[in-house]
């Protein structure tokens, strides 16, 4: 571990399909010895649930620090993608009125079925168009509200290297719009091998346009890869901090795929990382 130490405000994202499961992953959290989160919205939320959901995180000591509303820029209408469509977003752009949170992370957007799923289509400029103008509608949005629209990009999407994404900030509005890094997201299969030494260019280059991280790990399966919690996996954690400790950033840093498991799972995660701290 080096001597200079991170920046990063560690939590954990809380994946939800309703209020009565937050009040419950939330509860695991606390106990966990967790103080802040983001709440991932798998149904259509109201402005209301917005702060509702932020009330039952902040009950139990946990800062609501983003706003997940995992849509398809380029499906935008289609719940299906992660239980969410453009107008569920909107409406949690809307809750910003009652509620302290100020980021809401949603995924660039693929044609394809899966999240993680490509298509030939989605490295089209018809792609990137339609994405912008999505992307557009909620950052002004969201510039009403002093809040942040951080994008998610994925190897499979259309947003998927540094260059797309600071290109895409620049073309959406440079004020508003910020990166979410997740590194296992960037590695595609073929590149697992090699993900170490990607990780401080990736890294470098974004840093300048980052304004949220999300932590998960990374493992090969037969016929693809899996993204268990961290210290599970794959992932060069001692590789991937040191490089953000370089960048000198000051971010929360969101702990993945941890929610649905056991207290223990929770805290192993966070003790976990915070060794590379």
């Amino acid at each position: 571990m080096s001597n200079t130490a991170s920046r990063l405000q560690l939590g954990i994202a809380l994946s939800c399909v309703d209020l009565g499961m937050l009040e419950r992953k939330a509860a695991r959290a606390q106990a966990a010895g967790y103080h802040r989160c983001q709440v991932s919205f798998r149904w259509e939320a109201t402005p209301g649930e917005a702060w509702a959901a932020e009330d039952v995180c902040k009950r139990r000591g946990l800062e609501v620090v983003a706003f997940g509303a995992y849509i398809n820029l380029l499906r935008p209408d289609d719940e299906a993608f992660h239980g969410i469509s453009i107008e569920g977003a909107r409406n949690l752009i809307d809750g910003m009125r009652y509620a302290a949170c100020r980021r809401i992370v949603v995924y660039s957007g693929t044609y394809g079925r899966l999240p993680s799923e490509a298509h030939p289509d989605n490295q089209t400029p018809e792609a990137r168009r339609a994405a912008t103008a999505e992307a557009r509608d909620l950052a002004i949005r969201l510039r009403a509200r002093g809040g942040y629209l951080c994008i998610e990009p994925h190897y499979a999407h259309v947003i998927r290297t540094p260059e797309d994404c600071t290109a895409f900030v620049s073309a959406v509005d440079p004020d508003v719009v910020r990166i979410t890094f997740d590194p296992a997201n960037l590695v595609p299969p073929e590149e697992i091998d090699r993900h170490s030494e990607l990780l401080p260019p990736l890294v470098a280059a974004l840093a300048p346009v980052l304004g949220l991280v999300h932590l998960k790990d990374i493992r090969r399966r037969p016929g693809g890869l899996d993204y268990p919690p961290p210290g599970r996996g794959e992932m060069d954690y001692a590789r991937l901090m040191a490089a953000i400790r370089a960048q000198n950033l000051a971010l929360p840093a969101l702990i993945e795929h941890a929610d649905e498991q056991s207290e223990a799972v929770m805290r192993a995660a966070r003790e976990y990382l915070e060794q590379y701290l």
